[in-house]
C-alpha cells in the first residue's frame, strides 16, 4: 500500500515516527534499530512528486526519495549515509544544516525558501522541515523541498505588470481609475479627477455608482467582470449627476479587465477621454494629443511610411494628418530618398528602447527628436507594435545654446560645466585652462577637489541635492607652478539645457584684491616699524587666552619690557638710528622667544610678551635669558644696549587690563631697581 506523506511527518500509527512540536530533547544517541522496519514508508515517500529526505539525528541522509535524485542529477540511493556537506556546493550545505540542526534541537518545525541551483539552472525551492520523533525521543528530521519557481516568475510577471500599471498611471493624459470587482475606486490619476473636478484622494474607496448612478453603465462594468472581456466606444454621451451644468458630455471609454495569478477578474481599469468639443480622428481623440505643440507620429514599420500622425505634425506641411498618411517621413522633411543619418526611429526600431537626436531640417531649423517603442501584450508575450515620433523645434534654444558657447569660451573668468550628480567637469573654458595649466582632456572628468580647487563645502550641497542661492559663493585656491597662489571667488548655478541639468561654475580672479586686502589688514595689525603685531593685535590674543582660561587651568604670563635710555639713544645718535636699535632689539627678542609666545610693540621702546601654558619659573627664566641675548648684542653704532623686564603671572579672576598693568608696575620696579633687570610682581612689591 502506498500512502501520501505531508509536510508535517509519518503517520505515528503506522511506523512510530511522528513530528515533534516541541517540548523534549533530542536525549541519547539514535539506535540503528529507530530506522527499521519502514520498508512501506520507503515506498510511499519514494512515490512522491516532491522532493524528501529522512535525516538522523547526525544530520546524515537515511532516505532519499526519487524525486530529490532527479533533481540532484544522482541515483537516489547513493545519497544514504552521506552528510548535505558531501554533494552540496559547502555555503549552500552549511545553511541548510544549520536550518536541519535548529530544528532537531528545538523540535520546532521550519519553513523556508531560498534559490537554489540544480542542474546548471536556479530554481526557486520551498523547504519543510519537521523533527521526527520515535518512542519520546527525536531521531532525525524530515525535509520536503518543494519547486516554487513558477510562482515566483508569476510573482515578478505581477511586479513587472504593477511597474508598467504605475508609469501607465504617472504618464497617462487620459483618466485612468482603477476599481475593484465591486466597483469601489482603488485609485485614479490626476486626469481622471480633473475630468471630474475632484482630487484624487476623494474617489479612493468611493464606489462608482455611488458618484456616477447609471443603470446601463453599471450592467456594462458588470459584464466586463463577469466575461473577462475588454469594452472599448468612442463619444459615449454621459450627463454629470452631481454637476448638471455641465450638461452632456461625450467620452471616450475602455474598459479593460484585470486578472489575478489565478486567472480570475480582479478588478478593472478605465481609461476615458473627453471628446466632447473635438472633432479630430477617432484615434488622435483616444490619444488627447490634438492640442499639442510638439510634432508626433507613429511608424508601424522601419519603412518609415507615416501611420498616423497629429495635427501639429500636418500644420508643419499645411496639409491634414490624415492626408500624411503612408507618405516617407524622410521625403516630407528632408526631401530625401533615404532615412536621415541616426534616425532614433530605426534606432528604437532595433534595439526595442527609446532613443533621441538632433535633426536638422531642410529649412535650416533644428529639431531634438525623440522616438519611444510601443509595445502591445499577446497570450503573454510582448510584441512590438511599432514607434512614436516626438519631434521639437529646438531652434531658439540651439541658437541660444550657441550664444553661450561663445561667451563661455571667449569669457575670461574662468567657467567650467559639472554634472549636476557627479559633480565632474563636463566642459572647461580656456581661462579654466590657463589657470590650472593643463589640457582639457586633462580635465574633464575631473572634480574640483581632484584639481586641487574646491576648499569648502557649497558643491557638497548640490550633491546632496540642496539648492544653491545666486549670489552664494565660496573661495577656491590653487598654488601655481611657479609657486604663487591663484585666489578665486565662485559661484555655482544650476542650468537646464537640452541635454538635462549641469551645474555652471564660474570664479572670478580676487587674487590681487585678496593680496591687497591681507595686506592692509596685516597693516592694522602690525607695527611699521619692527613688523611685529601691535597692541590692538596681541590684545586680541589676550581676550582669547583668558577666554580660554575659564575651561581649563593652564597657567601663563605676561612679560613687559622697556629699553632702558632709549631717549639718551636717539637724542644722541638720532631718531633713525633709534629705529635700527628697535628693529635690532626685536630680532634679539624674536630669536629667544618660543613658537608658542607672542611678542608686540605696546608704544615708543616698550614691548610685550605673551607667554601661553607658562608657569613662573618658567616665565622668569625666558625672561632672564631674553635679557641675557640682548645684552650680549653688538650694537656698534651706539654701544651695549640694555632693557629691564617686569614678569606678571595671570589670576582665572583677572582681567586682561589688571594683568597688564602689573606686568607693567614690575617694569618700573625693575627701573627702580637700576635697570637691565627682571622683577616678578607681587602683592608685597604694590
Amino acid at each position: 500500500m502506498r500512502q501520501a506523506v505531508s509536510a508535517k511527518g509519518a503517520t505515528e500509527e503506522a511506523s512510530g515516527i511522528k513530528p515533534l512540536s516541541g517540548g523534549k530533547t533530542a536525549g541519547s544517541r539514535v539506535r540503528a534499530s529507530d530506522w527499521q522496519g519502514t520498508d512501506w514508508m520507503h515506498a510511499a515517500l519514494d512515490a512522491a512528486t516532491d522532493a524528501i529526505a529522512v535525516m538522523d539525528a547526525d544530520l546524515r541522509l537515511r532516505f532519499a526519495n526519487r524525486a530529490l535524485g532527479d533533481w540532484l542529477g544522482r541515483p537516489a540511493p547513493s545519497l544514504q549515509g552521506l552528510l548535505l556537506s558531501d554533494f552540496l556546493p559547502a555555503p549552500l550545505a552549511r545553511d541548510l544544516i544549520e536550518g536541519d540542526r535548529q530544528v532537531l534541537d528545538t523540535g520546532v518545525s521550519l519553513e523556508e525558501e531560498r534559490l537554489i541551483e540544480l542542474k546548471g539552472q536556479r530554481r526557486w525551492i520551498s523547504l519543510k522541515r519537521n523533527p521526527l520523533m520515535h518512542q519520546g525521543r527525536r531521531i532525525g528530521v524530515m525535509v520536503v523541498a518543494h519547486d516554487v519557481t513558477a510562482r515566483h516568475d508569476s510573482e515578478s510577471a505581477l511586479r513587472d505588470s504593477l511597474e508598467l500599471q504605475e508609469r501607465f498611471f504617472a504618464q497617462g493624459v487620459a483618466g485612468i481609475a482603477y476599481l475593484d470587482r465591486a466597483f469601489n475606486f482603488i485609485r485614479v490619476n490626476e486626469a481622471y479627477a480633473r475630468y471630474g473636478q475632484r482630487q484624487p484622494g476623494d474617489y479612493v474607496g468611493r464606489n462608482h455608482f455611488e458618484l456616477y448612478p447609471h443603470r446601463e453603465n453599471q450592467a456594462l462594468f458588470q459584464r466586463v467582470i463577469r466575461t473577462g472581456e475588454p469594452y472599448l466606444e468612442h463619444a459615449r454621451p454621459f450627463r454629470h449627476p452631481d454637476q448638471p451644468e455641465r450638461g452632456i458630455t461625450y467620452w471616450d471609454i475602455g474598459l479593460q479587465p484585470v486578472h489575478d495569478n489565478s486567472g480570475e477578474v480582479s478588478g478593472l481599469v478605465m481609461t476615458l477621454a473627453d471628446v466632447t468639443e473635438q472633432h479630430q480622428s477617432t484615434l488622435e481623440k483616444a490619444l488627447i494629443l490634438g492640442s499639442i505643440t510638439d510634432l508626433v507620429c507613429f511608424f508601424a514599420a522601419p519603412d518609415m511610411r507615416v501611420t498616423w500622425s497629429n495635427a501639429a505634425y500636418g500644420r508643419q506641411f499645411s496639409r491634414a494628418p490624415e492626408a500624411l498618411v503612408g507618405q516617407y517621413c524622410h521625403q516630407l522633411i528632408q526631401h530625401r530618398d533615404q532615412p536621415c543619418a541616426g534616425c532614433p526611429v530605426i534606432e528604437t526600431f532595433a534595439t526595442g528602447q527609446p532613443s533621441e537626436s538632433r535633426q536638422t531640417l531642410a529649412d535650416g531649423r533644428e529639431c531634438l527628436v525623440r522616438s519611444f517603442p510601443a509595445y502591445a501584450e499577446e497570450q503573454g508575450q510582448r510584441r512590438l507594435t511599432g514607434v512614436v515620433e516626438v519631434a521639437r523645434d529646438m531652434t531658439d534654444l540651439a541658437r541660444a545654446e550657441r550664444n553661450f558657447r561663445t561667451a563661455f569660451d571667449e569669457n575670461p573668468s574662468p567657467m567650467a560645466l559639472l554634472d549636476a550628480v557627479s559633480l565632474c567637469l563636463i566642459e572647461a573654458n580656456d581661462a579654466l585652462l590657463s589657470v590650472l595649466a593643463r589640457t582639457r582632456s586633462e580635465v574633464l572628468g575631473q572634480t574640483l577637489i581632484s584639481l586641487g580647487l574646491e576648499t569648502n563645502g557649497p558643491l557638497a550641497q548640490a550633491r546632496a541635492g540642496r539648492y544653491i542661492a545666486p549670489n552664494e559663493s565660496f573661495e577656491v585656491r590653487l598654488r601655481l607652478a611657479e609657486g604663487s597662489h591663484f585666489i578665486g571667488e565662485a559661484k555655482v548655478r544650476r542650468m537646464t539645457t537640452s541635454s538635462g541639468e549641469v551645474l555652471l561654475l564660474i570664479i572670478h580672479d580676487v587674487t590681487d584684491a585678496r593680496r591687497l586686502m591681507e595686506a592692509l589688514e596685516h597693516r592694522a595689525n602690525h607695527d611699521s616699524l619692527t613688523g611685529i603685531p601691535n597692541r590692538d593685535s596681541l590684545l586680541k590674543v589676550i581676550r582669547q587666552l583668558k577666554h580660554r582660561r575659564h575651561r581649563d587651568s593652564a597657567p601663563s604670563a605676561l612679560i613687559m619690557l622697556d629699553v632702558d635710555h632709549f631717549k639718551t639713544i636717539n637724542d644722541r645718535f638720532g631718531h633713525p638710528e633709534g629705529d635700527r636699535v628697535l628693529r635690532a632689539v626685536v630680532d634679539s627678542l624674536n630669536a629667544g622667544l618660543r613658537t608658542t609666545d607672542r611678542i608686540a610693540r605696546w608704544g615708543g621702546e616698550e614691548f610685550l610678551i605673551l607667554l601661553p601654558d607658562t608657569d613662573t619659573q618658567g616665565a622668569l627664566q625666558l625672561a632672564e635669558r631674553l635679557r641675557a641675548r640682548l645684552l650680549k648684542t653688538g650694537f656698534p653704532a651706539v654701544g651695549q644696549v640694555t632693557a629691564s623686564f617686569g614678569v606678571a603671572m595671570d589670576d582665572n579672576d583677572l582681567d586682561e587690563q589688571t594683568w597688564i598693568d602689573r606686568a607693567d608696575e614690575a617694569l618700573y620696579a625693575a627701573k627702580a631697581a637700576g635697570r637691565n633687570q627682571v622683577h616678578l610682581w607681587r602683592r608685597q612689591s604694590n
